[in-house]
């Protein structure tokens, strides 16, 4: 994967760069992970504090099935990925949010 770099400028006038790798290959087979570093880490828009009901949040896992195992396990091996492999239609089955209050489930 070769990374390209990427901009945008925030509502504020602030300029975000970062890398970003595999987005081709994702948009053409949606089970495929794509990959992103943001040039300042600080400046990366999920880091950006919110107040929400649920209060503080974070990705717990993401369910996902796939035609070619072995092709994603190239781009996840020896990464701590939560990554769950399950039999069906290829494509994102359920991610899994952890929250203050337990884990919620969202299922397209």
């Amino acid at each position: 994967l070769t990374p390209e770099r990427r901009t945008r400028t925030r509502p504020d006038g602030s300029v975000l760069t970062w890398q970003a790798a595999g987005l081709d290959g994702a948009l053409a087979a949606p089970w495929l992970p794509f990959f992103m570093q943001w040039d300042r880490p600080d400046d990366f828009p999920g880091s950006t504090p919110v107040d929400h009901p649920l209060g503080r949040c974070s990705l717990a896992w993401i369910e996902l099935s796939t035609p070619d195992p072995a092709r994603v396990a190239r781009f996840t091996d020896r990464r701590d990925l939560p990554l769950r492999i399950v039999a069906g239609e290829p494509g994102i089955h359920a991610i899994g949010i952890a929250t203050s209050s337990g884990e919620r489930v969202l299922r397209p």
